[in-house]
């Protein structure tokens, strides 16, 4: 049976709420009745909070809900190009979800089924999304006016305005948060009376809001940046250790990683990068470069002398290849990429074989570890190609 609009709308805004509270629900239900891990052992747990949604709702509610989480919806895309710029984007009724993207580009073909299936689960057809070869004119062209660095980069555009926007790959998980928000701004002026009438009701305080993986995560990275690494630790430990959250446990054994790092605790980084599964490495240049991360400080450690030393032996002897390359490893450990392709640059020009090529290895592993789309890694493969040739 399909309800009319209005209750689908009203069941919407209860879904929205639901989901929020879904893991405190299921944390209550396995308190009282540890069945429920037994019976869907096996499940991937990013289901089982939906399961327990599903087991406090009526069978009208169930009903709609089970139908919006399977259905498949199809989002209009577009590839934009001389002729369409200006129907599909310019002149668009409805906001436009902007994807810059190169055929070349690896992290572009990883987003795109991700962008893809959030905004068929969770945008209907309140968008469009439309891609653009940054390797054409008319790309490069609006690649100039939206200043764009790096790709892939999404802008969405409405009416006129650059409404929200994100670079890289975001993990599933993050990308469906993001959309979330996007729709809950595009309905905003459609709902904002409803909303103001919840605000003076009152109905729900600032205590009372959900504790969501996604804020947890950014909560870490913001202590890690203000060097409270302690308080990071605990932000990143609270996702990991809900199973709930599975899809934020790669980032977040990421940011422990760091912390523990920041904390002189190498073992325990060590043990977070080998919790990560392995398909975490292909869509997250964060994993990906906290590893390589744990690698160049376990490296550094074995170096008896100080940064200060070593300095100090470079500026007498410029054939001191050895002092060089420790160096390197030492400004890598210290996330001072810059300064650690410089040195190993230096060993390049003096002697390219310099243990089989040790120096050009270190700078790739660099670049690897960063992405391709990284300016660091740009610049980097710049050097490395002028010493080489």
């Amino acid at each position: 049976k399909i309800m009319p609009a209005s209750h689908h709308h009203h069941h919407r805004l209860m879904l929205a709420s639901s989901t929020r509270t879904s893991a405190r629900r299921f944390s209550s239900l396995r308190n009282k009745n540890p069945f429920i891990i037994n019976k869907f052992r096996g499940i991937n747990s990013s289901f089982i909070p939906k399961i327990a949604c599903l087991q406090q709702r009526t069978m009208q509610d169930a009903f709609f809900f089970s139908a919006r989480m399977q259905a498949k919806r199809n989002v209009h895309t577009v590839a934009l190009n001389e002729e369409n710029v200006q129907s599909e984007l310019l002149s668009a009724a409805k906001p436009v979800v902007l994807k810059f993207e190169a055929s070349w580009c690896g992290p572009c073909q990883q987003l795109s089924p991700i962008l893809t299936k959030s905004l068929e689960t969770y945008a209907d057809d309140k968008v469009v999304l439309a891609t653009l070869d940054v390797d054409t004119p008319m790309g490069q062209e609006l690649a100039g006016r939206f200043q764009v660095k790096t790709i892939p980069v999404v802008f969405v555009l409405y009416q006129g305005q650059v409404i929200s926007h994100f670079g890289g790959v975001l993990a599933q998980p993050d990308m469906d948060k993001w959309t979330e928000e996007l729709v809950a701004m595009i309905d905003g002026d459609a709902t904002g009376d409803q909303d103001a009438q919840v605000s003076e009701q009152g109905t729900e305080k600032e205590g009372d809001k959900p504790w969501l993986p996604a804020d947890a995560i950014k909560d870490g990275q913001i202590k890690l940046k203000q060097g409270k690494y302690e308080d990071a630790m605990r932000a990143f430990g609270k996702v990991v250790s809900d199973p709930t959250a599975d899809g934020y446990h790669p980032n977040a054994l990421a940011g422990m990683a760091r912390a523990s790092l920041k904390l002189g605790k190498m073992d325990d980084a060590k043990n977070c990068v080998e919790s990560i599964p392995n398909a975490a490495y292909e869509t997250s240049n964060e994993v990906r470069a906290v590893a390589a991360l744990v690698k160049l400080v376990e490296s550094a450690t074995s170096i008896k002398e100080s940064k200060e030393d070593l300095q100090k032996r470079v500026e007498q002897d410029k054939n001191d290849l050895k002092a060089y390359y420790d160096l390197a490893q030492l400004f890598a450990a210290e996330e001072n990429y810059d300064e650690a392709v410089n040195k190993a640059v230096h060993i390049i020009k003096k002697d390219k074989s310099w243990e089989k090529g040790a120096a050009k290895e270190f700078i790739l592993s660099i670049i690897k570890a960063l992405g391709d789309d990284s300016p660091v890694s740009t610049k980097a493969r710049t050097k490395l190609a002028n010493a080489m040739f």
